[in-house]
């Protein structure tokens, strides 16, 4: 039979297949351009949040190193660093800090362009002289003035930083020095004999420091404190190491000046840098109270060190928490104790509860954990975590 090829319908079908196609190829490209846009918007979001938590963290690097060169430089020398950069503020932290370290001033050492140039004049650069004589004179000086400022300000930032001059040594800082001294000859003390002498001498010589710095001069004033922030740290250090002399579960590392905690001692380690902390505020009060950059100090180890406190019985908890068997209702199939190497995790039984007052008649063993009952403020039953040391028990 012959084959008769309808040549209207076959070109009508195949019409409507291009045309189908381009339609599709349409709807394609109109879904390209969509993605493309959602892609585009989605990265400029993210572009945008990631230049937004940049410009945040710079900000705060900014003011924490404005904060750090404030220890050491004049508020007109910071601002002056500071317009030259991060890069700049840093050299001179560092710069200062080993001058610090010998008793130099920093800002002694530092010179801003601007009173580079001015030493070359005997009129106010900021003011030319020439202003007070004629136009034409003051046009050139301001005009000359401007010239050699900008050349200064391109000079490398290091040439800004000459020999430095001595600190003031008064009366004040020779007692903080003596009392730092005495602190690091009482972490080293070789019994309690010699500890007991060096007590005595510090106490004698803080009394002395503490009259000498209430005593007003002739014009009616008071010396200032001004511990200087190296001595602060180091006496803040000392401390905290000096707490632990003795102690059976730390090794020193004396190469680096620092102690090392034995694994399975985070009780103990907490309560006695508690102690540490805690004894600062009550030996240096007279101190604390005028230098507040010392008590910001002491106040910032004693939240550091409650972050860390609660921290460690959080985790406790979540490790018991994601380790309980459970039931379908969601609820705990057991309240056993959990072994953590030597200590334990008592978690919270309602069917017997653990009451505050209860804890030390327990045999519990060091850096063990246990969850107790006990009211808050408003007289409410609420559960908290106890860490049991050799010490006493962390509440």
């Amino acid at each position: 039979m012959a084959f008769k090829l309808d040549v209207g319908q076959f070109f009508g079908g195949l019409s409507d297949i291009v045309v189908e196609k381009v339609k599709l190829e349409e709807a394609q490209a109109l879904a390209d351009e969509s993605w493309d846009r959602k892609q585009k918007a989605t990265q400029d979001a993210i572009t945008s949040r990631t230049r937004g938590d940049k410009r945040r963290a710079d900000e705060e690097k900014a003011e924490q190193l404005a904060e750090s060169l404030a220890l050491h430089y004049t508020a007109n020398q910071v601002t002056d660093i500071m317009s030259k950069g991060i890069v700049a503020g840093e050299y001179a932290v560092t710069y200062a800090q080993g001058l610090d370290a010998q008793g130099l001033d920093a800002s002694t050492a530092y010179t801003m362009p601007k009173s580079i140039v001015q030493s070359k004049y005997a009129f106010d650069v900021n003011d030319p002289r020439g202003s007070q004589q004629s136009p034409e004179a003051a046009k050139a000086e301001t005009t000359k003035v401007i010239t050699d400022i900008t050349e200064a300000e391109s000079q490398p930032f290091s040439t800004r930083f000459s020999k430095p001059t001595k600190k003031k040594q008064s009366k004040a800082t020779t007692y903080q020095a003596r009392l730092l001294e005495l602190e690091l000859q009482m972490s080293n003390a070789e019994g309690s004999e010699q500890l007991a002498a060096l007590q005595s001498t510090w106490d004698t010589t803080y009394k002395n420091y503490i009259q000498y710095t209430n005593t007003k001069d002739d014009d009616g004033n008071k010396p200032l404190y001004d511990w200087s922030k190296q001595t602060r740290e180091n006496l803040i250090q000392t401390r905290m190491n000096a707490i632990f002399k003795g102690a059976d579960f730390v090794e020193s590392n004396l190469a680096e000046d620092r102690i090392n905690v034995l694994t399975g001692n985070d009780g103990n380690n907490f309560i006695l840098q508690n102690q540490a902390v805690n004894g600062l505020s009550t030996d240096y009060a007279d101190v604390i109270k005028t230098d507040a950059i010392f008590n910001n100090l002491v106040e910032t180890e004693k939240k550091n060190l409650k972050f860390k406190i609660e921290g460690f019985k959080t985790q406790r908890d979540n490790n018991w928490q994601s380790s309980v068997d459970r039931l379908d209702n969601g609820e705990p199939a057991n309240y056993d104790p959990v072994k953590l190497g030597k200590a334990v995790h008592y978690p919270h039984n309602p069917s017997n509860p653990v009451a505050k007052e209860d804890i030390v008649k327990n045999n519990y063993s060091n850096n063990s954990t246990v969850q107790y009952i006990t009211k808050n403020s408003e007289g409410v039953d609420v559960i908290r975590i106890a860490i049991i040391t050799n010490y006493g028990v962390i509440y």
